[in-house]
């Protein structure tokens, strides 16, 4: 993973107006990873933010929920910031543009970057209207957080509300450099710290005086869990090339548990007649998950729910949740995958997973069968369901959930084993089995007793 580029910040722009645009230095490296984290407000009208559109045509997807105010269509009255992304980037000269409905965005700001072999994005805060990222002081801070993986390379992105307020890197700790900075009628900064060891970190800034800042922090992975494998389903061939990746949250301390989160990553899709499957995994340390729902998108473009289960059974609250998506004809090449948990009710530590497959030559009219679930009401150590199959050529992708940690699988292709590190749904795994015409078992083994909750679906030819 590299730093490629990122131009100087537009600083904050005054006067109600529609867009705001801001152009790469250079031309962009096709596959490459582009950012793009914007700031607004609505004093005088709503101001709408519809998305970040470019001239090269890249889809931004949204990555972080909009920081400063409630999200939801009004907009009117807050500051707002939010980070959006394009994995697998256009080559060539690039200018983005922030979009607005009205002309009632008072003061607008936007930072953008490029990095090279990036794979996945966890946003590590700044989620919520009331995150520790925000608030009046001299020493900027997004807060304690702590990364799972090694080699992490941590972006701070910094915008201050007050016009003449300059932000730099912060002093204590002095770990990250700079990438990116404006102080030009609003201060701007991207900041860059590259994390050896998994582990503790905070993003820090220094504002020139003290006002209302805005701070999201990520960290970008240079890969993730990806299998490719040449499956063919029965005599036929529905499936010769299947790919998973993951994204993953970090384990929130409860200052931090705020929602909505998301997760993003990359994914690519070949061949003729594809669809996709993307699992999802939502544990929560203590409340209820009853109001806590999962979106999925891919692309720009919303998935449809094929199923889900809690662990430990319908009626429980307390232990999260896996839910599968599903999405036919997805675009050939790289897309971004990302997923979003909302709602309330869901406190202490919470963590979000999520892994993605795709096939070619799959049924275009009817691409997914009936999803199967199950779950235990009593704590052990064995995921099971069964899954009544239609034809020999087709395939059957599960996704299973449990807290002591998911150690071996019942098929032989398993794809995806996310270990996360909460209790309850925070241990993601998922797998694909040749369908037979007839009943086909999915299952693990875990590695202790705990309560899980498994959702498998038909994928057909």
């Amino acid at each position: 993973m590299a730093f490629v580029q990122a131009p100087t910040p537009t600083g904050l722009q005054s006067g109600p107006t529609t867009s705001l645009a801001l152009a790469y230095g250079s031309n962009n490296t096709a596959g490459n990873c582009l950012l793009a984290c914007v700031q607004w407000n609505g004093f005088s009208a709503a101001a709408i933010l519809t998305g970040l559109t470019d001239t090269r045509g890249n889809t931004w997807v949204q990555i972080s929920s909009m920081l400063g105010g409630p999200d939801g269509a009004t907009q009117t009255g807050n500051t707002y910031c939010a980070l959006f992304a394009v994995f697998g980037c256009a080559a060539g000269s690039n200018t983005v543009t922030a979009n607005w409905t009205t002309s009632g965005a008072d003061l607008k700001g936007l930072i953008i970057a490029e990095y090279s072999n990036v794979a996945s994005i966890d946003v590590l805060t700044g989620q919520g209207a009331t995150s520790p990222s925000g608030g009046a002081a001299n020493n900027a801070t997004s807060g304690s957080m702590t990364t799972n993986f090694n080699g992490q390379t941590i972006l701070g992105f910094f915008m201050s509300q007050i016009g003449a307020t300059d932000i730099t890197i912060g002093t204590s700790p002095n770990l990250f450099t700079q990438r990116a900075h404006s102080s030009a009628n609003g201060a701007q900064l991207l900041e860059e710290f590259t994390q050896t060891s998994a582990g503790s970190i905070a993003a820090t800034a220094s504002i020139a005086d003290p006002g209302v800042y805005f701070g999201i922090v990520v960290a970008l992975r240079t890969s993730v869990s990806t299998v490719t494998l040449d499956a063919v389903a029965g005599s036929g061939t529905m499936c010769d090339r299947t790919i998973t990746t993951y994204g993953e949250t970090p384990v929130w301390a409860n200052s931090q548990a705020l929602l909505p989160v998301t997760i993003a990553w990359s994914h690519v899709c070949s061949g003729s007649n594809r669809a996709v499957i993307v699992a999802a995994a939502f544990g929560n340390e203590t409340g209820s998950d009853a109001s806590v729902t999962l979106t999925a998108k891919f692309g720009d473009v919303a998935m449809t729910s094929l199923g889900s289960v809690h662990s430990g059974g319908a009626g429980s609250h307390a232990n999260g949740f896996v839910q599968m998506f599903g999405l036919t004809n997805p675009p050939a090449g790289t897309s971004g995958v990302t997923v979003t948990a909302s709602g309330s009710g869901a406190t202490g530590r919470l963590q979000l997973l999520g892994g993605s497959i795709s096939f070619f030559n799959v049924n275009q009219t009817s691409s997914f069968g009936t999803a199967v679930t199950n779950s235990n009401s009593s704590v052990n150590s064995s995921i099971t369901a069964s899954v009544s199959t239609a034809s020999s050529n087709n395939m059957v992708v599960d996704a299973a959930v449990q807290g002591t940690g998911i150690s071996s699988s019942s098929q032989q292709m398993r794809l995806l084993n996310n270990f996360g590190i909460l209790d309850t749904s925070s241990n993601l795994a998922g797998s694909t089995a040749y369908a037979t015409g007839g009943s086909v078992s999915m299952g693990y083994t875990c590695s202790g007793n705990d309560y899980w909750g498994i959702v498998a679906v038909e994928v057909k030819n």
